[in-house]
């Protein structure tokens, strides 16, 4: 699975809010910023974004009611993150 140009023209609009700091987040060749672990983040302000991403993952056939594991395995393995993600799905 890969992020849709649609998607990262949104979460790289949604990330103007994220202050580069020293070691926290670095900038991917596509202008997405990343955390350590090259997961991109989504600012916490971004809740819109996060619901959009959550409903596209539900509705997605290989893992609609999946269960929570489920849908934040397919989250991350979009390389997607953010604060309280478990949270968020439950």
């Amino acid at each position: 699975m890969e992020l849709s140009e649609s998607l990262k023209k949104r979460i790289k609009d949604s990330q103007r809010t994220l202050d580069i700091k020293e070691g926290d987040l670095h900038i991917r060749e596509d202008g997405l910023k990343t955390n350590l672990k090259g997961e991109v983040v989504i600012p916490p302000t971004a809740e819109c974004l996060k619901k959009d991403i959550l409903q596209w993952c539900h509705g997605t056939p290989m893992i609609a009611h999946g269960g929570v594991t489920a849908t934040i395995n397919v989250i991350k393995t979009l390389g997607i993150t953010w604060i309280n993600l478990k949270k968020d799905v439950e």
